[in-house]
């Protein structure tokens, strides 16, 4: 018995980096220099995968300019008495861009290979002759082996004060409830200005413990352009190309922002969300990619992870390039899940296939968005039709756990503080033991929906707001008109809408007006004044409409 327990002694521990007063830090530094705060001890040391995580492990990190060697060395975990092996890294220097505070370093990256699966390794990477702190990492498992992930929502803090404390205990106490945990995934906006160094500097500081033990697979925000003079959409993401090392397998001219992989018997794949609004070959590239990579894959799971909700969650603000784009191919190939950033909310949609809503997820596809894990928090966000559970985290960050055993996926989601908020399981050998969510029933009078809300006028599930005649759809005006943020001047002999600084009079032989002095304006007109698109659902009764 004493020897074991000399043997469990001498083996490295995984979470011993959560000690009193570490949580309790602020990662709210504001200066940087010439460096950009790096020096000859290495750091910022971050695993991802370029190959197969059965079989290799992709580590970088940083060092000051001056240092232009490095190393990683390396064994079994479970073989103290085997000699480090070396690899040496390959270094190429990273300088700030026109806008943020000149500065430069040097990043060096190595990849393991030919390692054994599901074995756990000890490392230590070396900058010239300074050795950094010894870690582990644990090699994917194979094709049947049950394993766990962390799921990280927006982690983006502070503008020109990035305070990355919130960030730095949500990735820490969620890896010290979940040690478990085989990789992480950021959802996109890891930073609130992608393009300003000491963001940068702060969130590698405050997730460091964590970054350097299991793999990191982040994904590309709206964020992650922003910089001092280029708003987001306006250039490459090119602090976060550098800093990590993904997946080359993507579309021609999105090499590392598009990219999949398998793991076990689960298919991941990542979208860049940001280039469905450049109408040029990039955006159709990744669309072609994303076609051949869901239909090359067997794999018993497949998840698709990108950064925009086409289900989204705040007021007036949509998504549908989004949707338009992606969820055709998403609902061609039964994608199981899909996970989403963007709307600092957590919330999951009913199973949806040809924005049909379903009960159980063999009929459609769970858009799970992720919620925040830094401090950023919007006021605006409310429950929409297609949602079976939404949740706003005011009170604190939160994050996701998936667990995928063999033909069962369970997805839970948690608070800072470890409270449970949801928990969502799909089976795929038997559909009874699946979680059950009672798709929304017809209704008995037409409604419409705007931007996911639910309009049922003035007496709730009985007035009727929308209506067709002569095969041609009418909606109150008044409701409408409000319900965006407008207004409608309404009598038996004139009716005038008003939008934003626009108005429009309209005949009164264009529009239906009741019994009960309830005027209803045509959809067409509606289209043609505000822009909304329509559709109406037949098995709802509900006319939807999408801008």
């Amino acid at each position: 018995m004493f020897g074991k327990i000399i043997q469990f002694l001498k083996k490295p521990l995984l979470c011993v980096f959560i000690v009193p007063g570490l949580l309790a830090s602020n990662y709210d530094g504001t200066q940087i220099n010439d460096n950009l705060n790096a020096a000859s001890v290495p750091d910022h040391v971050v695993l991802t995968w370029t190959g197969d995580p059965g079989s290799s492990q992709t580590i970088t990190w940083r060092s000051a300019a001056a240092i232009n060697s490095g190393e990683v060395q390396y064994r079994e975990a479970e073989n103290s008495k085997a000699g480090y092996l070396s690899e040496k890294a390959a270094v190429k220097k990273f300088s700030t861009v026109t806008g943020d505070k000149p500065g430069s370093f040097n990043i060096f990256s190595v990849t393991l290979k030919g390692l054994k699966p599901d074995t756990r390794y000890v490392y230590r990477v070396i900058s010239g002759t300074v050795p950094g702190q010894e870690n582990s990492f644990s090699t994917g498992v194979t094709e049947n082996e049950p394993f766990t992930f962390l799921i990280f929502g927006d982690s983006q803090s502070g503008d020109n004060n990035p305070i990355f404390s919130p960030w730095h205990e949500t990735v820490a106490k969620a890896y010290a409830a979940h040690p478990e945990a085989r990789f992480m995934i950021n959802m996109g906006d890891l930073t609130e200005t992608g393009m300003s160094y000491i963001h940068w500097d702060n969130w590698f500081s405050a997730a460091k413990d964590v970054l350097s033990r299991i793999p990191e697979m982040p994904i590309i925000g709206n964020h992650e352009s922003v910089g001092e003079t280029t708003a987001a959409n306006s250039a490459k993401p090119l602090y976060y190309l550098e800093q990590f090392p993904l997946f080359q397998n993507g579309p021609k001219d999105l090499k590392g922002e598009a990219y999949s992989y398998d793991y076990g018997n689960l298919h991941i794949t990542v979208l860049n969300s940001e280039e469905v609004y450049s109408k040029d070959e990039v955006s159709r590239s990744q669309l072609n990619w994303l076609e051949q990579d869901l239909a090359a894959s067997n794999k018993t799971w497949k998840l698709v992870f990108f950064h925009r909700a086409p289900f989204y969650n705040r007021a007036a603000r949509s998504n549908e390039m989004v949707k338009k784009t992606f969820c055709p191919i998403i609902d061609k190939y039964h994608v199981d899940v899909v996970f989403n950033g963007h709307e600092h909310g957590i919330a999951r949609t009913y199973p949806i296939r040809q924005e049909k809503m379903y009960s159980t997820p063999k009929d459609g596809t769970v858009y799970y968005t992720t919620g925040r894990s830094g401090n950023s928090v919007y006021n605006d966000l409310t429950k929409k039709f297609w949602d079976a559970f939404f949740y706003d985290p005011q009170d604190q960050p939160c994050y996701e756990t998936v667990q995928v055993n063999k033909n069962t996926l369970t997805i839970n989601a948690y608070k800072q503080d470890g409270t449970l908020i949801d928990s969502y399981t799909i089976d795929k050998e038997n559909n009874a033991k699946s979680s059950l969510t009672p798709a929304p029933a017809r209704y008995e009078v037409t409604h419409f929906v705007i931007y996911g809300d639910l309009f049922t006028g003035p007496a709730a599930g009985n007035a009727r707001t929308a209506k067709k005649v002569d095969d041609k759809w009418f909606v109150n005006a008044k409701v409408f008109m409000g319900s965006i943020g407008g207004g409608a001047a309404l009598s038996s002999q004139k009716v005038e809408l008003f939008y934003e600084t626009r108005s429009l009079k309209v005949p009164p032989e264009k529009v239906e007006i009741t019994e009960k002095k309830i005027v209803y304006i045509p959809v067409d007109l509606i289209k043609q004044f505000v822009g909304f698109d329509y559709y109406y659902d037949e098995a709802l009764n509900v006319l939807f409409f999408t801008k």
